[in-house]
């Protein structure tokens, strides 16, 4: 798909039921090209990319009144969507000892940075993308941190403790970010150099 397939239309005028139409079908389309579940951001983030929308709140949050829309008349499936902002706390529970050894089994991954020299990390400024650089990075025993903008004081002490500890170890950190060409995004690489904790 290119932009000119759509072309963006203007924020303030209300879509036809031919503009809607020509979104659903580029939202079906998106979808059905990622390899699995994708954040409702993720999309908007594709169709701006696309030019079938603009990069706006207001954009963003009529693009998730009309997939909830559409989600219940079946036109987008639910299942197409990840929301990594909700999880629930308590322990993982097994109905009986094979069942948490199947879990073990197929959850165990080796450490293959144990034995390395270098300990890696990828950070993303948008969760949009996370679940993308996981499938990659996964593979390779990386961990990804979706800062969600700029992190917060925690996190980046956290995070640097942990590097320390890294360090101590006789490791070598590396830590490659992922963000967007705008202000903000350009802004964040060197605000997290300067940091002293």
């Amino acid at each position: 798909m290119s932009p000119e397939v759509y072309g963006s239309r203007s924020i303030r005028s209300r879509r036809t039921k031919s503009d809607l139409t020509v979104l659903l079908r580029a939202c079906q389309e998106v979808i059905s090209s990622e390899p699995g579940q994708i954040t409702i951001r993720h999309l908007f983030y594709r169709l701006v990319g696309l030019g079938v929308i603009a990069k706006s709140e207001r954009e963003y949050k009529a693009l998730g009144r009309h997939l909830m829309n559409w989600r219940r008349a079946g036109l987008i499936p639910w299942s197409a969507f990840a929301d990594n902002t909700r999880w629930y706390y308590g322990s993982r529970r097994f109905d009986g000892i094979e069942a948490a050894l199947l879990n073990t089994r197929d959850a165990y991954r080796r450490n293959l940075w144990a034995s390395q020299n270098a300990y890696v990390e990828i950070w993303t400024e948008k969760d949009a993308i996370a679940s993308i650089l996981t499938e990659e990075a996964d593979s390779f025993g990386v961990k990804v941190l979706p800062l969600r903008g700029f992190a917060s004081g925690t996190a980046l002490y956290n995070a640097a403790e942990a590097f320390k500890a890294q360090i101590d170890a006789g490791k070598e950190v590396y830590v490659y970010y992922f963000g967007d060409y705008d202000p903000s995004g350009l802004a964040i690489d060197p605000t997290f150099r300067t940091l002293t904790f």
